[in-house]
């Protein structure tokens, strides 16, 4: 196998698959813009309650999950491959397995990350801009995003992504009311209001059976987000807008920051 003749050639294979992925991802998830909402109560033998259960049509696809996999893989590659060649630019030292590129939430994290010599043969000017990069140096930038999603793909197995309904139009199929839920986020299969009635009042209620038979149901817009039980909104989560993110910072501030010491021009002392 022919090797590559510039130190920016496998980063740019790598980041032409990821942008493959990227693209194929969105072109997945803009099928995803006009669904259907259900909120009917259900019997939660988990939670041993009675819930009003959010039901959304169509339904995320684990097609999505394992795109974006394919991302994640590509561009975290893009990042470890910068980390090789940096090593390769800086003789005699050469990389050894423990290179990578680390992605840290603290100081503290990052000097372990050091310390299990994953810069090892780093020039210090690049290592300093390693750190630089980091995502609590860098405002939240999306590296902590990639690894937190990349850890989970790589080691456990697919991320969960959800279709989260909003501006939905719901009425009550008994009649009587409607309900605008507005900017409000609905979250297919969790439980609207975060309430129940567990089953032993369940049971002295007169009109247990037609309570759950009652049933809200109506159009709605939609989008497919990375599940995160911590925040409120998924809006910021969204597929498409967080692999963009990414793939963008990736190509338009890191490989250009790292490049100078491909071409010699940089001080890597």
């Amino acid at each position: 196998m022919q090797s590559p003749s510039s130190p920016l050639d496998g980063i740019r294979v790598k980041l032409i698959r990821a942008e493959k992925h990227l693209n194929e991802a969105i072109l997945t998830t803009r099928t995803y813009t006009h669904g259907e909402c259900t909120i009917g109560m259900e019997k939660d033998i988990a939670l041993k309650m009675a819930v009003q259960r959010i039901r959304i049509t169509p339904s995320a696809s684990p097609e999505i999950s394992a795109i974006a996999g394919d991302f994640f893989f590509n561009i975290r590659a893009v990042l470890d491959y910068i980390v090789w060649q940096l090593v390769l630019s800086n003789p005699p030292h050469q990389p050894t397995p423990s290179n990578q590129f680390p992605i840290t939430s603290s100081p503290g994290d990052f000097a372990k990350a050091v310390d299990r010599k994953q810069l090892r043969g780093v020039p210090k000017a690049a290592a300093t801009l390693v750190e630089r990069l980091q995502p609590y140096n860098a405002g939240q930038n999306p590296l902590g995003i990639l690894t937190k999603l990349h850890k989970i793909d790589k080691h456990q197995t697919l991320n969960v992504v959800t279709v989260v309904a909003d501006n939905a139009d719901l009425v009550s199929q008994a009649g009587g009311f409607a309900l605008n839920i507005g900017n409000d986020e609905l979250r297919d299969g969790t439980v609207f209001g975060g309430i129940g009635i567990p089953f032993s009042m369940l049971a002295k209620l007169p009109n247990a059976d037609r309570l759950l038979e009652m049933k809200m149901h109506g159009k709605c817009s939609i989008f497919v987000a990375f599940v995160d039980p911590s925040v409120e909104d998924l809006e910021d989560f969204r597929v498409d807008r967080t692999l963009q993110e990414i793939f963008e910072f990736v190509k338009e501030t890191v490989i250009p920051a790292f490049e100078p010491f491909f071409d010699g021009t940089a001080d890597s002392a």
